[in-house]
């Protein structure tokens, strides 16, 4: 049942799953992406570490974003036994990709600095269950969780979800991962997400942002 005490409920939850969309393809790659890099060649390991770190750290401010802001909602307006299990078992998961993603936190230092072969395995292997557990989390996310918060989550409250999710990325980066959110953007998508950047990030991206991001991705994955 549709929460009466929220208003603009409904279909909020479009721009989470596009910034989902980035975690999955991004998230996908850093396995390969590292066991790429030859023992010795620093040079390479500390670019790779340092995408590595900037996407650890997007990632945690989402999952810290959606701990404090979404599933309490749900929790509390929904009603149901059902759903607060859902929640409890998502934020196992968070739990489970903190845990990994601290790992990868240790790991990253000592394979930028010396680009050896037995730490860059240990970083492949942890990225590797990291992707796992993201992926199944994002779609039992999207699939069975998601559909719930529409009906109980307001239209400035995904807003607020939204701006808190950016919170823990530099702000000269923003352009920049404004460009990994549209990549695969469709037209639709694009406004949408657009519709909500204040103009001044808007011209940065056109400006700035959008040739970085094609330069860096360029960079990062030559050689997938």
């Amino acid at each position: 049942m549709r929460d009466e005490r929220v208003s603009g409920t409904g279909g909020g939850s479009g721009e989470l799953v596009t910034v989902h969309r980035v975690f999955r393809r991004e998230f996908g790659l850093l396995p390969r992406m590292v066991a790429g890099v030859r023992p010795g060649n620093v040079e390479r390991s500390e670019l790779v570490a340092g995408h590595v770190a900037e996407l650890v750290q997007a990632l945690s401010a989402h999952v810290r974003a959606e701990d404090e802001l979404l599933w309490p909602k749900l929790r509390e307006r929904s009603g149901s036994p059902a759903t607060a299990g859902l929640v409890e078992r998502l934020e196992g998961e968070h739990d489970q990709l903190r845990i990994l993603l601290d790992r990868v936190r240790v790991l990253l230092p000592m394979w930028s600095s010396a680009a050896d072969g037995r730490t860059r395995d240990e970083l492949v292997a942890t990225l590797s269950e990291a992707t796992r557990v993201l992926e199944a989390h994002l779609d039992a996310e999207e699939a069975e969780v998601l559909p719930i918060a529409d009906q109980h989550v307001a239209r400035e409250e995904w807003d607020e979800l939204g701006r808190a999710g950016v919170a823990g990325i530099p702000r000269e980066r923003l352009p920049v991962f404004l460009g990994a959110v549209l990549e695969e953007a469709s037209g639709e998508e694009r406004s949408r997400f657009l519709g909500h950047v204040p103009l001044p990030g808007r011209l940065a991206y056109l400006l700035v942002g959008q040739r970085r991001y094609r330069a860096e991705t360029t960079t990062l994955r030559s050689g997938l």
